[in-house]
């Protein structure tokens, strides 16, 4: 992971980007982003003037390895839920921004929202904010007349999540708020999950929302939440604190 990345430090960019750089580089991928590997398989080659090779050594390394890390890791967990109709993504905690975001799409997972203009979110504090008044909340998204993708608002126990999904699917039915509806659950534990869920389709309420299960989910319990029946799963660990992928660079 990393390759369109590294060909746009190294040849597509601007120059000045890089001033203490005296000539060219050229660039020979040998893998395709997304492709598996294996240990000690050449992966790409860079021609250049050997003092413009070792001075971007480092950073094109740390590019690859780092999003070579998230994608493997990725890839991982994708597999391990296969069998459950689920899309595992990050949350906000991408410490690489968008980079760590396409690193997870090469592995097989989604990117949730790419900046803040591309959806709305509204988080707990901003639900408190309003004294958790759901009306209110998406009545004033509907005011805005703010296009986006999505509109997600996150619970944080079983009977706001039942309470968050009649108001929702309303809004959504009356065509107050014209997006997909994302119910955020959050820090709840796989059994709460799993049982607000049964709580929402016996409501009626399943087929109008997407559900997505966050907060304290890792490699260990990844599949319990799977199985609950939520459509999104994101983690922290996809991209918070992965081990990247170990890679040198040799001069022949």
């Amino acid at each position: 992971a990393g390759c369109e990345e590294l060909k746009y430090f190294l040849v597509d960019a601007d120059a000045q980007f890089m001033p203490k750089i005296k000539g060219e580089f050229s660039v020979n991928f040998l893998v395709k982003d997304g492709a598996a590997f294996k240990k000690g398989e050449r992966l790409l080659e860079i021609e250049g003037d050997v003092h413009d090779v070792l001075a971007v050594e480092r950073a094109s390394l740390n590019l690859i390895m780092r999003m070579s890390g998230v994608a493997t890791f990725t890839a991982k967990i994708v597999d391990m839920v296969r069998k459950y109709n689920v899309l595992v993504t990050p949350t906000r905690k991408c410490l690489w921004g968008l980079l760590d975001k396409k690193a997870v799409v090469l592995g097989g997972g989604g990117t949730h929202r790419l900046n803040m203009a591309d959806a709305i979110l509204v988080k707990d504090n901003h639900a408190a904010i309003m004294k958790h008044n759901y009306e209110k909340i998406f009545e004033q998204i509907s005011d805005s007349n703010v296009e986006t993708r999505f509109v997600e608002v996150e619970v944080n126990g079983i009977n706001d999540a039942l309470k968050l999904a009649e108001i929702f699917s309303k809004t959504l039915t009356e065509k107050k708020i014209r997006s997909v509806g994302v119910m955020l659950m959050d820090n709840m534990s796989a059994g709460e999950v799993s049982e607000a869920m049964k709580e929402i389709k016996k409501a009626g309420f399943y087929d109008d929302l997407l559900f997505e299960a966050s907060g304290g989910v890792n490699e260990s319990n990844i599949i319990e939440y799977a199985a609950t029946g939520v459509d999104i799963v994101s983690m922290g660990a996809l991209t918070n604190g992965v081990r990247s992928i170990d890679m040198s660079m040799k001069i022949v």
